[in-house]
């Protein structure tokens, strides 16, 4: 079991949205002042977090289109815990996510909306041209009885629309959005458990959430190929070649040579990447001991290993069949 987290952390000044106020933190009690309070026998951090309720990862209740929705404090659990998941795969699907993705069974279950758009956040280009679901999508996701549905993009809907359908039409069913959501591509496509409860907040139309799905098994960035290199890497280069002579010669095969010529490229990219961190691990152990890294030296860490990540989660899916299936199929 494995624990991935979809939210993004909130500090002090953050930007969420344009125009939107950024969270401030006031310290009411601190641990130097507290001291004399509690005798000098134990001390205390009291603090206020000032935040709109649209800010980092959160959810929206239908009281945030409907002045008569409910609200966050009457928000039944049971439509943002405990969900099992479907991820949908719209990384190629441009910025208009049309109803073409969204197949299989979506009743009662959170539908997490993977663009990799979360990639700009902290950025100036999270607040332009970002993707979102079309009107005829939120219709599919409303007839589908969906329970739950996330992106991890600036807005579900396009901004430049100010009837807000994707909004309107999937928080008039009841069905609770969350919006900026990040790592999905961590998230296996099914299988996994969303929990993104937010606060019991009266009147409450909006509220960050501590997203996280809990899947099975391993992180694929911790999984390792247990084969020799040089017979890894053999199977590997043989298995090119056949793609390029299929791809060359137009036979039919069960599976496409193209798509398999990019699996193969998305396993070089990550052994690429995973090269990196180890340098990059390796460089910041024996410049700052690991103990005081700076701060971008951790975001590029994190970066890194993200990507790293995702390079293995493109292919770490399907690969296995679709792989096993073009072997046997040229074989």
């Amino acid at each position: 079991m494995r624990f991935i987290e979809v939210s993004h952390r909130i500090e002090a000044g953050m930007k969420t949205y344009p125009g939107l106020p950024e969270p401030t933190v006031d310290v009411n009690l601190d641990y130097e002042a507290s001291r004399e309070r509690y005798g000098g026998k134990a001390e205390f951090l009291i603090a206020s977090l000032h935040l709109c309720g649209n800010t980092g990862t959160y959810v929206d209740t239908p009281h945030h289109r409907y002045p008569t929705g409910i609200d966050l404090a009457d928000l039944p659990l049971e439509r943002v815990a405990d969900l099992p998941v479907i991820v949908i795969d719209a990384t190629r699907a441009g910025r208009a996510i049309g109803p073409e993705l969204f197949g299989g069974e979506l009743a009662g279950r959170a539908v997490l909306v993977r663009s990799d758009f979360s990639r700009h956040w902290g950025t100036e280009a999270y607040f332009s041209e970002h993707p979102y679901l079309t009107a005829e999508t939120a219709d599919i996701l409303v007839n589908a009885k969906a329970s739950f549905v996330g992106i991890d993009s600036l807005n579900i809907d396009d901004t430049a629309d100010l009837s807000r359908p994707a909004h309107t039409k999937l928080l008039g069913a009841g069905i609770p959005v969350c919006e900026h959501m990040t790592d999905l591509a961590a998230v296996p496509r099914s299988g996994g458990r969303l929990h993104a409860v937010p606060i019991a907040w009266v009147g409450g139309a909006s509220f960050p959430v501590r997203a996280y799905v809990i899947a099975e098994g391993k992180d694929p960035a911790e999984v390792t190929d247990t084969r020799p290199a040089a017979a890894a890497d053999l199977t590997l280069k043989a298995l090119r070649e056949r793609a390029a002579q299929a791809k060359k010669a137009e036979e039919p095969v069960a599976i496409d040579p193209d798509r398999v010529l990019r699996l193969l490229d998305a396993h070089d990219a990550a052994l690429r990447l995973a090269d990196t961190v180890e340098s990059l691990r390796s460089a910041q152990t024996g410049t700052t001991g690991s103990a005081d890294v700076r701060e971008s030296e951790r975001v590029t860490m994190s970066e890194m290993r993200n990507r790293w990540r995702r390079a293995i989660e493109e292919r770490g899916m399907a690969v296995d069949s679709a792989l096993s299936s073009f072997r046997t199929a040229t074989s």
